[in-house]
C-alpha cells in the first residue's frame, strides 16, 4: 500500500489480487457463482521487515499466500518481487525466482517426503540450482544449516518419521534456508505445534531472520502469535485486507471494528468466528452483519482504505 515516501525498500509489491474459486451446482455442474477467497488484496512489504497476517481459519489467507508465490494462478494482480514483474514470469523464470522467494507450510508431517532422508530432502533445492555441485560440500552445507536450526548433524540420514512435530519444522526452515532466501512467507507455521514447542520455533524464527537478514511474512490466526514476531500487522477478513498499522500501534488501538473485536478475543484465549459462512447480499461493507458500529452507509458501499494517519490504513467508513 502506498505510503508517501518511506525510506523502508518494499521488497514485494502486491496490488488488487484476487482469486475466486467458481462454485458448480446441478448435473451439468453449472457455474451458479464465485467464492471470492482474496479479493483485491494489495500489500507492501517491506525488506527486512516481518509483516504479520491475521484473520480467522477460512478468510483467505493461505490462498494468499499460495497465490503470491504462484503455487495456484490468481485472476488479476500485479506482483513485483525484487523489482521483477512476477505476474508474466512462466517456467525456468519462475523456478529461479523461488530460490530468493520460499514458503514454509503449516503441517510439517505432510510437508515432508516420507521416502527421503533428512540430507535428500535438503540437498534437493541445491542440486536443483545447482548450487554446492560437489557432494562433500553438499554434506557439510547440509550439516551446517541443520546445526543452525537445531538439528544434530548426525542425523542426516534418518527419515522424517524419526522426528517430532518441532524437529519436522526446523527441517522444513533448514530446506528453504539453505538457498539463502531474501524472503520467507511462513503460513501457521506453528499452529500444529504443542504450546511448548512453539515458543522455541518462533524464538528460532526470530533468531534467524536476523543471521540472514530475511524478510518475512507471517501468516496466523493468533494475534498473540502475531504480536510476538511482526513489525507491522495486517487483518484479513472475507479475502480484504481492512486494516493495516504498524504493529506497536495496532496492539494499543486497533481501529477496524473487527479489529477491536479479534483483539478482545485473544485475551480470552479464543478466536471469534464472526460470520464466517453467513449470507451476504454482496453490497455494502462486508462486516455490516455482525459492525457494533453500523452506519447508513455500510449498507450500500464498501468502504475504501482510509489513512487516519501516515502509517495506518483502514477499510471503515468511521474513519472518512
Amino acid at each position: 500500500m502506498d505510503k508517501g515516501n518511506s525510506v523502508r525498500k518494499i521488497i514485494f509489491l502486491v496490488r488488487d489480487l484476487k482469486k475466486y474459486f467458481p462454485v458448480k451446482r446441478g448435473l451439468l455442474s453449472r457455474t451458479t457463482g464465485y467464492v471470492k477467497a482474496v479479493d483485491g488484496v494489495s500489500l507492501d512489504i517491506e525488506e527486512g521487515r516481518t509483516t504479520g497476517l491475521v484473520g480467522e481459519s477460512g478468510c483467505g489467507k493461505s490462498t494468499l499466500a499460495r497465490s503470491i508465490v504462484k503455487l495456484i494462478p490468481s485472476q488479476s494482480s500485479k506482483m513485483y518481487f525484487l523489482g521483477r514483474n512476477l505476474s508474466s514470469l512462466r517456467g525456468r523464470s519462475l523456478s529461479r525466482i523461488r530460490k530468493d522467494l520460499q514458503i514454509i507450510f503449516q503441517d510439517p508431517y505432510n510437508s515432508l517426503d516420507p521416502r527421503f532422508t533428512v540430507y535428500d530432502i535438503v540437498k534437493e533445492g541445491m542440486e536443483s540450482f545447482s548450487l554446492c555441485p560437489g557432494r562433500k560440500e553438499r554434506v557439510k552445507k547440509v550439516r551446517d544449516i541443520l546445526e543452525l536450526t537445531g538439528i544434530s548433524a548426525d542425523s542426516l540420514y534418518l527419515y522424517p518419521h524419526e522426528f517430532s512435530g518441532g524437529q519436522r519444522q526446523r527441517i522444513n526452515l533448514a530446506r528453504s534456508l539453505v538457498l539463502n532466501p531474501r524472503m520467507l512467507i511462513l503460513d501457521e507455521p506453528v499452529s500444529s505445534l504443542d504450546v511448548s514447542v512453539q515458543a522455541q520455533v518462533l524464538n528460532l524464527i526470530l533468531d534467524l531472520q536476523k543471521k540472514f537478514k530475511l524478510t518475512y511474512l507471517f501468516i496466523s490466526h493468533d494475534l498473540n502469535v502475531i504480536k510476538a514476531v511482526s513489525d507491522t500487522v495486517c487483518v484479513m477478513y472475507r479475502g480484504k485486507i481492512v486494516e493495516e498499522s504498524e504493529s506497536e500501534d495496532f496492539f494499543s488501538f486497533p481501529l477496524h471494528p473487527y479489529s477491536r473485536l479479534l483483539l478482545a478475543a485473544s485475551k480470552r484465549e479464543k478466536m471469534p468466528e464472526i460470520g464466517k459462512n453467513s449470507f451476504s447480499d454482496g453490497k455494502g461493507c462486508i462486516f455490516k452483519n455482525f459492525c457494533p458500529e453500523k452506519k447508513d452507509i455500510c449498507e450500500a458501499e464498501m468502504p475504501p482504505l482510509f489513512w487516519p494517519s501516515y502509517s495506518r490504513s483502514v477499510s471503515c467508513w468511521l474513519y472518512k
